[in-house]
């Protein structure tokens, strides 16, 4: 494969790594936006909730999303406690800066699961999002779980953390990704945010890169004495964009941590995570191929052609693990609950394993066979 196959290949794997990364972004919006429009009785009562709050995830990234565009309604739906409209439109504005200027938070920091993290400690009706820190002082977030008027269990801010965000707001600076831009670029909105995080992310995007290239470039000179040639190019030329996708993704996971919201600090997590693990599980497939290319090869040599079956049995297990470790790490990362899915496989495992019983007997006694050469 030439590279620039590679590079098409980088390239349509980034464009699906984003597109996953931004499906798990948008249900929680697109059902805010579909219950402010939806009116009453034109449908039967839903079995979830519309607003996605089964989730301590859903609550906090629906919130986020409802604040930035400036729908004060939808977002207080998300904070516990009956309160008076003006109270309410305090209190959103209050939570998001909290949210976004006291509270680093990733994605993995927040519970997928429509019963929260039951290791945390907490009562089984409550869920720490984290610690807003300011000045001396500290205020936990939490959230805490109770029914709709359609006895749908959803997760709210609760009333504990509603009565500090204000005192919170008031005393928590401004971070320097947001202070180094003019005040106005804050009242300035594209699609619903801040003109500087858009700005933020156009600067930052290719100061990475210029900082990923040189370690990438470092790293490969380090290797350089391992390189393993084989075919027309070498294999640290095949691995290289791959290695800059994992070096990138690595320094924007740091970087994430001094974005100037919090729904930013959440996506970029999400993406660099995502990114990470897809170049990781590429490399882990292109060095067992090479691993194995080698060991034909070497067996060719010394004149084992028989052991050969067997090496390519075993090169095409490991592919599959990788692919399979890699879909699964994915597919968490972006919220998909996967015990029912894991479950179901480890049943349909053991009935594969029955059925098949004497396919499989035989299958390891014929490559038993070929690698202790008893023929």
């Amino acid at each position: 494969m030439k590279i620039s196959d590679y590079r098409l290949s980088l390239a349509l794997l980034l464009c699906c790594s984003l597109a996953f990364v931004a499906f798990s972004f948008m249900p929680s919006g697109a059902r805010a936006q579909g219950e402010a429009l939806a009116k009453p009785g034109d449908m039967a009562p839903p079995t979830e909730d519309p607003l996605g709050r089964g989730t301590p995830y859903g609550t906090v990234i629906g919130f986020l999303q409802a604040a930035n565009k400036g729908d004060d309604k939808v977002a207080a739906s998300y904070l516990e406690g009956k309160l008076t409209e003006r109270r309410k439109a305090e209190l959103v504005r209050d939570l998001q800066v909290v949210l976004n200027r006291g509270l680093i938070i990733a994605a993995d920091d927040l519970s997928k699961s429509p019963a929260g993290n039951q290791e945390d400690g907490l009562a089984t009706n409550l869920e720490k999002v984290g610690t807003a820190t300011f000045g001396g002082e500290s205020l936990d977030i939490m959230l805490r779980l109770s029914k709709t008027a359609n006895n749908i269990p959803v997760w709210r801010f609760s009333a504990e953390t509603l009565r500090g965000v204000s005192a919170a707001a008031s005393q928590l600076e401004v971070p320097w990704a947001e202070a180094i831009w003019p005040e106005s670029f804050g009242e300035i909105r594209f699609l619903s945010y801040p003109l500087f995080t858009w700005l933020n992310l156009l600067v930052g995007v290719p100061l990475l890169i210029a900082i990923a290239w040189p370690f990438t470039r470092g790293v490969l000179r380090l290797l350089h004495p391992l390189d393993l040639r084989h075919g027309t190019g070498t294999m640290l030329s095949q691995v290289k964009w791959l290695l800059f996708i994992l070096i990138f993704s690595l320094l924007a996971r740091i970087v994430a941590t001094q974005a100037a919201t919090a729904e930013g600090r959440i996506f970029v997590t999400s993406v660099a995570d995502v990114l990470i693990i897809v170049a990781a599980g590429w490399i882990l497939v292109r060095l067992t191929k090479l691993v194995a290319r080698l060991k034909t090869q070497h067996l060719h040599q010394i004149g084992s052609p028989g052991k050969i079956a067997a090496v390519e049995l075993f090169n095409w297990l490991l592919v599959c693990i990788w692919f399979t470790a890699g879909l699964f790490l994915i597919l968490r990362s972006l919220g998909i609950e996967l015990t029912a899915v894991v479950a179901g496989l480890g049943i349909g495992g053991l009935a594969f394993a029955f059925a098949a019983q004497k396919t499989i007997e035989n299958l390891f006694g014929t490559i038993t066979v070929v690698t202790d050469e008893a023929i």
